[in-house]
């Protein structure tokens, strides 16, 4: 879960971001809060408490944006915040999507790199330190996430059938993703 999906007009929307890390520790899983809206910086402050293996998991739109991103913060650019992400043996894990423009499958193998920045992708794929993920379930790969929360705060039905029958129950008991503007 990045702060990235989550702004409104420029800001970050804050209940969102509560609701979501409600239902996901209301499923069991432990969930961790930072300020790091950026993946290397994340993987930085997980590094200073742990020698162990780091890996994330994202989408192939967000490893897009992370490759995609100008980073003009950064005296060494892009490739500053490749190296800041992957340093200490971080794994980046992808999952799938399908492309809604053709219909086919986008994995991490698959997905379009810029030009200039093929050979370290490939890199980095050779090496095992970006990974697409082989065991997912293709049937929910068309599911928009953006719909289904729209629909949601809407009120409009059908939304249920786009996620798991526990985490609608845990939506709507809370009263989770209500548009909070009215």
């Amino acid at each position: 879960m990045t702060l990235r999906s989550l702004t409104a007009d420029g800001g970050i929307d804050h209940r969102s971001f509560i609701d979501r890390a409600e239902v996901l520790h209301a499923l069991g899983h432990h969930v961790l809060i930072s300020r790091t809206p950026r993946n290397f910086a994340l993987a930085e402050v997980l590094l200073r408490y742990t020698r162990g293996r780091i890996g994330i998991a994202v989408g192939v739109p967000t490893l897009q944006a992370i490759i995609g991103d100008e980073y003009e913060d950064l005296a060494g650019g892009r490739l500053e915040a490749i190296g800041r992400l992957f340093k200490n043996a971080v794994k980046v894990y992808v999952y799938p999507t399908i492309d809604p423009a053709s219909g086919a499958l986008v994995t991490a193998e698959t997905m379009p790199i810029p030009e200039s920045f093929g050979h370290l992708y490939r890199f980095l794929l050779e090496n095992k330190r970006i990974e697409g993920l082989e065991h997912y379930d293709p049937s929910i790969l068309h599911i928009d996430t953006r719909d289904v929360l729209a629909r949601l705060q809407r009120g409009d039905a059908g939304w249920e059938s786009a996620v798991p029958e526990r985490v609608t129950t845990i939506i709507k008991e809370r009263r989770l993703f209500q548009d909070h503007a009215t």
